[in-house]
């Protein structure tokens, strides 16, 4: 707390009293005890108390309020733990109590409390006191009470065999005699802490090297901290697990100011790069701008300025800034490099702009107060360069090398202003400071270990690249045998945990037993109360179940019953109307029947009726009059097929087509003077088809009969073809090997044979072609259509029935 109140004691005075002795309270004592439920009468209530007793303690910005009621907690938590005879309960109260007094500011209760304790608790109340006596605050800072209490807590520690206790105690120890300059207790710790080292984990190890590098540093004992850093970095090259931990990236930081001392600037770059990244790895902000600054040091000490300001940029770009202090670090290391750059006017912004931030937030920060005091220095602002110089130089905890460069920027300033005595002053310290840093021999141990270092690090690399081939070669036999100890280890601790679960479980029933039989004949009666409640709601469950059951089977068959009779009446409507259909189908196709038989019938009237003028007519008009008997009989004989076949829609081209030939060939009594060749494809084509080509074959036969063997010809021969494809399409030829056609009759089919042929062919969307090569040829090809018997419609029998 920053604040004490007498009154925040009273309430100890009269609270001390419960914890002198533990033993049974008086009734009156035991009244509180009736404001706790029987409930809650138990460890778990103690540890909810103490849980809210620290959390008023470490609240922010707690008050006297705040401490009164975690006194309360941790008090009522003690006594329960009385009641309860709950022994660690009742040390961890006291913890507690104890650090309520600590933040009060009163040390003499909470000594008191901690005598009260016993050792183990004891132990970490002293070195929970002793941070309070280093840092200061609510207690005076008094760094001989820290050790005292680190040498306590270190005794006790030790006597109960409390190792990983007694190893961070002995090492905050060890920080304490470094900065109490007690080189002699210093290294008795360090001895004791090296024995523990083996019981407490490697990054327990590493943090105390990390610890006692830096406050060595700090303290000026620049050997023995770089020897620990060194030690440090060591065990976390050994371990891959602590090569990315914070500590090892301190140490690469402390590593890289060491080298700068040195004016190692490339190795303490290379020192400070591996820093940089574990920070960035780990989201370390600001750490990672401190990094930063000491890299542009060694940038612009290698005269690389470009460098300097490329990692300013990448730390910006790549990291960025958090909050205030954060942002005065980038300005300070960004006014560094202006200045050092010869950019006087960004200097003075960028200056002006951290003091600016200085005043606002009242931040205390002795590298800031160096670098404005610097800034207004080299301006020759020496009021201004004074005031933040002794800022700075008052500032505690500062490194040697830094207060030596602060003594001799007040040494310079106080040259300039002719106040030489005060100069003179100023020169020695710094020249003493610098005498306690640049001593010979400790510049050749920093060095010889500098080397030492390199070279072990050099032969570790070597051995490990040894141990990996070595490792290789026995790979497959060192797994077999892990393998094995694993499965070995694994049966054991299956086993023991086994056992210990066994055991567990034994002495958990042998506890509960007791229990168990004394609530055993309420929970017999609370059994057969739920029984009888459970019977009677079974019962209506199942009577319910069974009515509903009935209800939605009568409702199922109900909806079956009702789809049968609307499926039954739904056949008997669609036979019904199958019937109907097949009879209409019927009667339509005997009616097309007689058509095509009265067609054919009135057709052969026409032809007999030509015959009989045909008697009294001259040769031309009887040419006339036969032509067209034979197109009449054409489609006369085409009308017969259909009323013929079983289809009255389509017409069999392999069965119409020679009979239409062996007709004209009677009918111009042709016998064996001509030969006719027959080729037909089995195809059913519509009628719209149909009578185009018979009428084709009729025109060409006819034309082929009459024109193409004028005197004779003792090979004459006349072949009709008809051939289908497979896209759909068919090709008609007729071709004999007459005389052929007069010359340009092909093009212009004067002809009224030929003119009918392409007329014809148009009709069926063909392509008719006719040429006159060693006799007459006509082609027609056209595109075959669907007969209208297997055109998917309603009247058809086999749609009706599918």
């Amino acid at each position: 707390m920053r604040k004490k109140s007498f009154i925040g004691v009273l309430p100890i005075l009269f609270a001390l009293p419960l914890f002198a002795q533990r033993g049974a309270s008086s009734p009156a004592d035991s009244a509180w005890l009736h404001n706790i439920p029987a409930s809650k009468r138990n460890p778990a209530e103690v540890h909810r108390l103490i849980d809210l007793s620290n959390q008023y303690i470490n609240k922010e910005g707690e008050n006297i309020t705040d401490l009164d009621m975690a006194w309360q907690l941790a008090a009522k938590a003690g006594k329960l733990s009385q009641h309860l005879q709950y022994d660690a309960g009742y040390q961890q109260s006291l913890q507690a109590l104890c650090l309520t007094q600590i933040e009060r500011g009163d040390s003499r209760s909470a000594w008191k409390l901690i005598e009260q304790a016993q050792d183990s608790t004891k132990a970490e109340m002293l070195y929970a006191l002793q941070r309070y006596y280093f840092y200061g605050g609510q207690i005076s800072q008094s760094l001989d009470s820290s050790i005292l209490c680190l040498e306590k807590a270190a005794t006790i520690a030790k006597s109960h065999g409390f190792v990983a206790l007694e190893f961070h105690v002995r090492s905050d120890l060890a920080t304490r005699y470094i900065d109490a300059r007690k080189n002699a207790s210093f290294t008795e710790q360090q001895a004791r802490v090296v024995q523990l080292q083996k019981s407490v984990s490697s990054r327990a190890l590493l943090g105390h090297y990390e610890n006692v590098a830096l406050y060595l540093f700090n303290n000026g004992v620049y050997r023995q901290s770089l020897d620990m850093a060194l030690t440090g970095l060591r065990l976390s090259e050994d371990n891959k697990a602590l090569k990315t931990d914070l500590s090892t990236a301190a140490l690469y930081n402390l590593l890289g100011v060491i080298h700068f001392t040195e004016k190692q600037y490339q190795k303490s770059i290379d020192a400070l790069t591996r820093a940089w990244e574990i920070y960035k790895a780990a989201g370390e902000t600001n750490r990672i701008w401190n990094v930063c600054e000491s890299m542009v040091y060694d940038y612009i000490y290698l005269k690389e300025p470009e460098k300097a300001l490329e990692i300013i940029e990448r730390t910006l770009h790549e990291v960025g800034y958090t909050n205030t202090n954060e942002e005065i670090a980038y300005l300070r290391i960004l006014s560094y490099f202006q200045q050092k750059t010869g950019q006087a006017v960004l200097t003075e912004q960028t200056i002006n702009r951290l003091v600016t931030l200085v005043e606002e937030t009242g931040i205390i920060d002795a590298q800031l107060y160096n670098r404005i005091a610097n800034f207004y220095l080299e301006r020759k602002a020496f009021s201004k360069a004074r005031y933040y110089l002794e800022k700075a130089v008052v500032q505690p905890g500062t490194p040697p090398h830094f207060q030596a460069s602060v003594n001799r920027s007040l040494f310079f300033l106080d040259s300039a202003t002719g106040n030489y005595l005060s100069a003179i002053q100023y020169l020695r310290r710094s020249q003493q400071l610098d005498d306690s840093m640049n001593n010979l021999d400790k510049e050749k141990q920093i060095r010889g270990l500098l080397v030492q270092y390199e070279t072990e690090k050099k032969d570790r690399d070597l051995r490990l690249k040894e141990q990996s081939i070595t490792l290789l070669s026995r790979q497959s036999e060192l797994r077999q045998k892990d393998l094995e100890r694993a499965r070995l280890e694994l049966d054991y601790e299956t086993r023991d945990k086994q056992q210990q679960l066994q055991m567990a479980g034994m002495e958990a029933r042998a506890k509960d037993k007791n229990i168990q039989l004394q609530k055993k004949n309420i929970e017999l009666l609370e059994k057969d109360g739920q029984l009888q409640r459970n019977n009677l709601q079974q019962a209506n469950i199942t009577r319910n179940r069974s009515v509903a059951g009935a209800v939605l089977l009568l409702i199922i068959l109900l909806l079956v019953y009702n789809s049968y009779r609307l499926k039954k009446a739904a056949s008997v409507e669609l036979d019904k109307k199958n019937g109907k259909l097949e009879r209409l189908i019927n009667e339509k196709e005997l009616l097309l029947r007689e058509v095509h038989h009265r067609v054919k019938n009135n057709l052969q009237t026409v032809v007999s009726l030509l015959e009989l003028q045909a008697d009294s007519l001259s040769s031309d008009a009887l040419a006339a009059i036969q032509a067209s008997q034979n197109r009449i009989y054409a489609t006369s004989l085409l009308h017969q097929k259909l009323y013929q076949d079983d289809t009255i829609s389509s017409v069999n081209m392999r069965s119409y087509l020679p009979e239409l030939v062996c007709h004209l060939k009677q009918a111009f009594h042709v016998r064996n003077e001509i030969e006719f060749t027959v080729n037909i494809d089995s195809i059913d084509l519509d009628v719209s088809q149909a009578v185009p080509v018979g009428l084709i074959v009729n025109e060409a036969i006819t034309n082929s009969i009459k024109y193409a063997f004028p005197d004779g010809h003792p090979q004459a021969r006349i072949s009709v073809s008809l051939a289908t494809h497979a896209n759909g399409t068919a090709l008609l030829d007729i071709a004999d090997n007459g005389i052929g056609l007069p010359a340009g009759v092909e093009n212009g089919t004067t002809g009224l044979g030929l003119t009918l042929v392409k007329g014809l062919a148009e009709d069926i969307d063909g392509e008719p072609h006719i040429a006159s090569v060693n006799g007459t040829k006509v082609s027609v090809r056209f595109k075959t259509m669907a007969p209208l018997a297997t055109i998917n419609n309603p009247l058809n029998p086999s749609n009706l029935q599918a």
